[in-house]
């Protein structure tokens, strides 16, 4: 029989915990046992109360994968396994890869709680990292031959659907040449209350500006040469871009590949930085589809049909715009129909 015996640690509790490390011992058989541990990049920024009590640095967790890169890796070792677990962590393991865009397999699992009240015991505290997998799978060992364990067996059936962010990252790019390596960035953050946060700056993209460039947005290489580089920009800007819909004029065609071939030329700086698969509107093709007797639905044309004032390829004020068009067709409440995903890191 194959055990996989699953200690996960959380920032938060209930419903808004947010999954920082994973670790597992799996076992087959009579052969040794294998131990497997990373750290994970939380989807909201931990405070420094929360990273103290879990002993671990924010940059650490900068560095870290997301939970959807590492899964490929440690699939195998849970798909026909028995998994081992305090409470529910492999329920929530399951939601967690549903919610990152990846259907899970079935799990079997056997929490911990059932086994210790079954047996007439207390269920003790369980340390974090290998040491309390290690823990959880001794305990198993020695009451297995105690109870009827099989009893305790759950199966966990995923359902294949979304968990659509109720937060809102409008954005815009400006690039430099025909690569798509962005110069200048602007973005507004709605949150799950209302409240918004603006974001802009220029981008050193460390080439020259191509003239074709130059006579669009007017950057030259003068102002972008003491501008940030961007993965010093994305440092800041990063938990805009998880755990959010994306909304962006042309998305697919321009600014998400922007944000994509940006990310894959800084990969070797950036490393697990980059984002998985994302939500996304598009308020281009939402505008086709919603305002089909206008000529064209360009960026410019849609702010002049709505009276929105607009410094054209200026990335803050055409992100204003973005978001202005967003809200006069109806927001989300419209708009649900075109959410699209994106997978940012694809190659």
């Amino acid at each position: 029989m194959q055990i996989c015996a699953l200690n996960l640690s959380f920032f938060g509790t209930g419903a808004t915990a947010v999954p920082y490390s994973l670790c597992f011992i799996h076992r087959n058989g009579e052969n040794p046992p294998s131990a497997f541990h990373t750290y994970l990049s939380p989807t909201r920024a931990p405070s420094a109360k929360e990273l103290a009590k879990a002993g671990v640095s924010a940059e650490t967790l900068e560095h870290a994968p997301s939970l959807r890169s590492v899964w490929e890796k440690i699939r195998e070792s849970f798909t026909h396994s028995l998994i081992l677990c305090k409470k529910d962590e492999a329920s929530l393991l399951s939601t967690l890869l549903s919610e990152s865009g990846i259907y899970p397999p079935v799990f079997f699992t056997l929490p911990m709680r059932d086994l210790y009240k079954l047996a007439g015991e207390k269920a003790p505290a369980v340390s974090p990292g290998e040491e309390g997998a290690h823990q959880l799978l001794a305990a198993f060992d020695r009451l297995k031959n105690t109870c009827a364990w099989e009893t305790c067996i759950s199966m966990i059936q995923p359902a294949p659907v979304r968990r659509v962010p109720k937060s809102l990252t409008f954005f815009d790019c400006e690039t430099a040449d025909s690569t798509g390596a962005i110069c200048a960035i602007g973005l507004i953050h709605r949150d799950e209350t209302g409240a918004e946060t603006e974001y802009y700056t220029l981008i050193n993209p460390e080439r020259p500006m191509q003239k074709e460039n130059l006579a669009i947005h007017g950057i030259t290489d003068e102002m972008a040469a003491t501008a940030p580089t961007f993965p010093e920009v994305w440092k800041e800007i990063r938990h805009f871009f998880t755990g959010s819909i994306l909304v962006a004029h042309s998305a697919a065609a321009a600014d998400l590949y922007f944000l994509r071939t940006t990310l894959k030329n800084y990969k070797s700086v950036l490393g697990h930085l980059i984002p998985g698969e994302v939500p996304y509107i598009c308020t281009c093709r939402a505008a086709q589809k919603l305002m089909p007797e206008l000529d064209n639905h360009r960026l410019s044309t849609l702010c002049e049909h709505f009276s929105i004032p607009l410094d054209h390829h200026n990335a803050m004020s055409d992100t204003h715009g973005c978001m202005e068009i967003f809200d006069r067709l109806g927001g989300m409440e419209h708009l649900s129909g075109f959410l699209s995903y994106s997978d940012l890191s694809k190659r």
